[in-house]
């Protein structure tokens, strides 16, 4: 075989076993990790406005729980502790445990208000109006699944 022949079949070769573009070597990326937003007549720890359980035996693997009375504003807050754990210890989490984010301090007078996710209040109409089911976990409440986009690799949570 000429040198220019085996050129060719080394570059065939490595053409063929070469992910293709936006291909990862056998793995599809993920696009949206999900969560599960319920609504609980009482939190297991007291004077907080929400709380996130990440359990990587049970499913669903990430829970927003948040009180029967709670606001779109605190379901932005939880979302965004959310999105931060996940950007710290990844999408999928690998202990058991809550994640509390302490309340933010007064802002500045100056400052703007942090804003409101928007589509927050339709989720929190669409789990007002869920049926009340059993929460694996959790007891009795009122839930739904949302989908966020994947954390890992982000510099910055939304």
């Amino acid at each position: 075989m000429t040198s220019r022949a085996t050129s060719l079949v080394i570059a065939l070769v490595l053409l063929a076993t070469r992910p293709l573009a936006g291909q990862r070597s056998g793995l599809r990326e993920v696009q949206r990790v999900p969560v599960t937003v319920a609504l609980v007549d009482e939190l297991p720890v007291a004077d907080v406005p929400f709380l996130v359980q990440r359990r990587p035996a049970l499913a669903p693997h990430d829970i927003v729980l948040l009180r029967t009375g709670a606001t779109a504003a605190q379901l932005s807050e939880a979302i965004r502790t959310l999105l931060a754990a996940r950007q710290a210890g990844g999408d999928l989490p690998a202990v058991n445990g809550f994640v509390r984010m302490r309340p933010h301090a007064a802002p500045a007078a100056n400052a703007a208000p942090r804003r409101q996710l928007p589509w927050a209040e339709r989720v929190m109409r669409d789990v007002r109006k869920a049926p009340m089911m059993q929460i694996e976990g959790i007891g009795r409440g009122r839930a739904v699944q949302i989908w966020l986009p994947p954390q890992h690799g982000r510099r910055a949570p939304m």
